[in-house]
């Protein structure tokens, strides 16, 4: 057995204190805090989440308003009586939200991420058809050809949106996806009047059908039961002053309807 002396001993607690002293003097390194998932998705230094969820209400307000635009524009009703509810603010912001957490998603799941980029081209305008096909009762008075060939439009657009986020071209792909949301918004609006079938009717010698209301009246056109269209005049029904016992509305399948093609201004 090896006894050390108390030289030996003494040299072993300097070393001690020594290296405690360094260790004393070395700047204090606090361990990196996990990266938060919502910090991915706004790639800007500095930026919050509220910027983030600023920007997605108001996308969604913009893409309501673009949905509604295209409504009445099919009908033939100025932008002027474009009225957003807030309903529709909530279900455009809702969708926006679904596109970024299957983003989200795919980003963060290891497995989904391998394959993400021939995924995520298909399974975003897959998703965005389904919202606008659940609002129709998947009953879209459209050819599977002309729907296809949307589809195929949509995905790769998506795909060269992933491409500009994936290489950092914050610009081009913000200014790609505010372009997807404004032609989907458009598309969505435009759907919706094509395969409206059930309409309130109002019955009288030129019955008329309730197209679309604007704050607290109802927008109503006369109906040419002969050819099936709708003539471009417009009644506003003030539901307080004009709306009485007299005027009965009833539910009726009469649509969808074409557009309506306003006459051609005289010289």
């Amino acid at each position: 057995m090896c006894i050390m002396g108390n030289g030996q001993t003494e040299m072993m607690e300097r070393t001690r204190e020594s290296v405690a002293e360094a260790e004393k003097r070395l700047p204090y390194q606090a361990a990196p805090a996990p990266e938060r998932p919502m910090k991915r998705l706004v790639p800007a230094l500095g930026w919050a989440e509220g910027v983030l969820f600023g920007g997605i209400t108001g996308l969604g307000y913009f893409g309501a308003y673009q949905s509604e635009l295209a409504y009445k524009e099919y009908y033939g009703l100025p932008s002027l009586y474009a009225d957003v509810t807030i309903n529709a603010v909530i279900l455009a912001a809702s969708s926006i939200v679904l596109v970024l957490f299957l983003i989200l998603m795919f980003e963060q799941v290891p497995m989904l991420k391998r394959v993400s980029h021939w995924t995520l081209p298909v399974l975003l305008p897959f998703s965005a058809g389904m919202i606008i096909a659940l609002r129709n009762d998947f009953k879209i008075h459209l050819s599977w050809t002309f729907l296809l060939g949307i589809f195929v439009v949509y995905a790769l657009l998506t795909a060269c949106l992933l491409v500009l986020f994936s290489r950092k071209q914050w610009f081009f792909g913000i200014l790609l996806f505010i372009v997807l949301v404004i032609s989907v918004s458009r598309a969505s609006g435009y759907v919706n009047a094509a395969n409206q079938r059930e309409f309130l009717m109002i019955e009288g010698d030129e019955p008329m059908v309730v197209v679309d209301t604007y704050k607290e009246a109802l927008i109503a056109m006369p109906v040419d039961r002969k050819t099936g269209t709708l003539k471009p005049e417009y009644r506003f029904i003030e539901q307080k002053t004009e709306f009485n016992e007299s005027m009965t509305l009833k539910k009726a399948t009469i649509g969808p309807f074409p557009p309506v093609k306003q006459p051609e201004g005289r010289d």
